[in-house]
């Protein structure tokens, strides 16, 4: 299907893809601000994710529930400690649970573990073994907001 094949963890929270890249979209993409590259941190890939222009960062009165209308909640990792130098995204689906997609592949509700997702600040973000490293995502996250489209 195009959409899978067009669309990266980022673009899937967005729920967006782009037909000139394989790989999908990587935040700061709107505003060419890819600094975050040599840098991967929670903040540097966030404040990337928020120049796009689609991702806001929910405040105090938004968490009691104001001001949410329009949106929809996603939670953002990084794996910075080993060989591999990534980030990954969930978005929150309808029903509660959460879901995601690793590069190319497929969609799914499961964490690390393979447990449904209810809580992405509780999942296991630890995703296995790979030649350069461990995909482990498990040293913290944040919640954003997306406008839907």
């Amino acid at each position: 299907n195009t959409m899978q094949s067009k669309n990266n963890c980022y673009s899937y929270a967005l729920d967006d893809f782009d037909n000139g890249n394989d790989w999908g979209l990587q935040p700061g993409y709107a505003e060419g601000e890819m600094t975050w590259r040599d840098n991967m941190s929670l903040e540097n890939v966030k404040n990337a994710a928020l120049s796009d222009g689609r991702i806001k960062v929910p405040n105090f009165l938004n968490k009691l529930g104001f001001g949410k209308r329009g949106y929809y909640e996603v939670y953002l990792v990084v794996d910075n400690t080993d060989g591999i130098k990534d980030y990954h995204w969930y978005r929150q689906d309808k029903g509660g649970y959460w879901s995601q997609k690793h590069g190319i592949g497929s969609v799914n509700n499961v964490d690390g573990s393979g447990r449904l997702i209810s809580n992405p600040a509780y999942a296991n973000h630890n995703y296995g073994t790979y030649p350069n490293g461990t995909l482990n995502y498990n040293g913290g996250g944040l919640f954003l907001w997306v406008k839907r489209r």
